[in-house]
């Protein structure tokens, strides 16, 4: 089960806009929750990081705790962002922790979908591995 996010605060969200790594970790030391998201979108800290790009910071999160099952406003999740931007590295770390690939978000997108959409056929591959199939 997922647990409940809380907001980010404005220092975490500018942090994660500029991709600053130290300031990322410098808050999360100073005791800013690891499962935290923009008010607007209700988009994790994990999926922010996901979407920039930032594949070693969304594995130390992971790795912290970070909520993988956490959903955004949208219903979407970490597996999902990370099969929307082809990260296969991080589609393979999210599977290996638990993350579930049948998950679908309010419009009825799984990360398998998004993925066949976007053209990565290698995390189409990895999903249908763990049984991600379609019905």
């Amino acid at each position: 089960m997922a647990r409940k996010l809380v907001s980010m605060s404005s220092a975490m969200e500018s942090a994660v806009s500029s991709k600053s790594i130290p300031s990322i970790l410098s808050l999360l030391e100073q005791g800013e929750s690891i499962d935290v998201c923009q008010r607007a979108t209700g988009v994790s800290l994990l999926m922010c990081v996901i979407r920039e790009g930032l594949t070693d910071l969304a594995c130390q999160l992971i790795e912290r705790g970070a909520d993988i099952e956490a959903r955004s406003a949208e219903g979407e999740t970490a597996l999902m962002e990370a099969a929307i931007v082809g990260n296969t590295d991080l589609v393979k770390f999210l599977l290996d922790r638990g993350a579930k690939p049948n998950r679908r978000s309010r419009s009825g997108w799984t990360a398998m979908l998004w993925a066949e959409i976007n053209g990565f056929q290698e995390i189409v591959e990895m999903l249908q591995r763990a049984d991600g199939r379609f019905s």
